[in-house]
């Protein structure tokens, strides 16, 4: 059986992309798209209309193959935005690179990746705080992820109010939900 996951401190170390569709080499800023918080690197236009059939499952095999296909924008830990260069460990899992600004959420991940990471069946280009829409998940101070929802505040200062408070606050975001789909990586 092959590992779903497996732990990358060092960033030399971090698995290769693949293509989500053929399996082939891939950079992050190839062709990507967005879906559910992760950039998709894709090796030709092609393969953004067969991975739109079906992101997720797309994904979900690719990771059940052992590849590593997207990486999530943010640390899952804390729910802010994360760079490559910002990045202390990784985990790939279920073909998504995870980036940590800490090693020790990073090793908690690897021990429960269900405690961070969620199904989602909608996402909220909204800032639940401030109360008006973000232009792009790129633009977002970071998410929170509520009951099948992920919220995208626009600041990291709404981002700390909307995960203590998200319970309360969710509502303002309602409207904006939509069902997870592909993105343009603008969107």
């Amino acid at each position: 059986m092959i590992p779903l996951f497996s732990i990358v401190v060092v960033a030399a170390q971090v698995p290769a992309l693949t293509c989500c569709i053929t399996g082939d080499p891939v950079k992050e800023t190839d062709r990507p798209v967005r879906f559910a918080g992760a950039v998709v690197p894709l090796c030709c236009g092609g393969c953004s209309g067969v991975l739109g059939n079906d992101p997720a499952g797309a994904i979900k095999k690719a990771g059940e193959a052992g590849r590593t296909v997207a990486v999530f924008s943010f640390d899952p830990a804390t729910g802010k935005p994360i760079a490559a260069k910002d990045a202390k460990a990784s985990v790939s899992h279920a073909g998504v690179l995870y980036r940590f600004a800490d090693p020790k959420a990073a090793e908690a991940f690897r021990a429960k990746p269900t405690d961070l990471v969620t199904t989602l069946k909608r996402e909220s280009l909204y800032c639940v705080v401030m109360k008006h829409p973000i232009d792009a998940v790129s633009k977002a101070g970071g998410f929170v992820d509520f009951q099948g929802t992920r919220y995208y505040p626009c600041c990291p200062n709404c981002l700390g109010k909307a995960r203590s408070d998200i319970a309360s606050l969710a509502a303002n975001g309602e409207r904006a939900a939509k069902p997870v789909a592909l993105r343009d990586i603008k969107g």
